[in-house]
């Protein structure tokens, strides 16, 4: 779907803040960006940073407005993007994107996106999760579930850390040592703070973004 669950989705965005205060987080590549989640969470805590959206799907262009709010827009399958044609990423999100391809295939994109971007977070279901075409869109089907930890690990040796929230699990990857250690440190705060708004506030309730935005804001303020 266009939209997908707020789990997994503080703790992404609180590690990616704390991430761009370590290291430049200058170009941002979001893949699958539906209607432009992933954007509207980023962009306050790190204004400066360009985003780059990869859709699959041309029509969610139009419908959702993704020229308003990313400076490129590029429709196409990520599975067949010559990524050297973009500028050099600093991160990139596959938010709900993995499912909708087997493993083989999410395994030698997101290795040979690793060529041209520094770190990339990717977002999965580790339940059984069925979702046929949603919206005339072919492309919202799942192909493969039941994402676990283990399977990342196992096919994504460059794995730095990995979160568990709800239903979603969190995989960060670098190759670089340096972005490695940079990427440890930001896991560990957003996973804190992630775990204290918990704690003082109860888990937000799932697809409510207007809380999640909120507290994501008064959490990394």
């Amino acid at each position: 779907m266009p939209g997908s669950s707020t789990y997994g989705k503080f703790p992404l965005v609180a590690s990616i803040a704390a991430l761009s205060k370590e290291r430049p987080v200058r170009q941002i590549l979001d893949v699958g960006p539906g209607v432009g989640t992933y954007h509207d969470l980023i962009k306050p805590f790190i204004p400066g940073a360009e985003f780059t959206a990869l859709e699959i799907w041309g029509p969610y262009v139009t419908e959702y407005k993704l020229k308003d709010k990313y400076q490129r827009v590029v429709v196409g399958d990520a599975r067949y993007v010559d990524f050297g044609l973009l500028p050099k990423l600093d991160l990139a999100i596959f938010g709900d994107i993995l499912e909708h391809m087997t493993f083989a295939e999410g395994t030698a994109l997101l290795n040979r996106l690793l060529d041209h971007c520094d770190v990339i977070v990717t977002s999965v279901p580790t339940h059984h999760a069925p979702q046929a075409e949603h919206y005339g869109n072919p492309w919202e089907t799942h192909v493969e579930e039941d994402y676990t930890e283990a399977d990342m690990r196992a096919n994504f040796p460059h794995l730095v850390d990995y979160i568990q929230d709800g239903y979603i699990g969190v995989a960060f990857i670098s190759r670089n040592p340096d972005t490695a250690a940079a990427v440890r440190r930001a896991v560990s705060v957003g996973r804190y703070i992630a775990k204290k708004d918990v704690a003082e506030k109860g888990e937000v309730e799932d697809f409510n973004y207007t809380v999640l935005t909120d507290r994501l804001a008064s959490a990394l303020k």
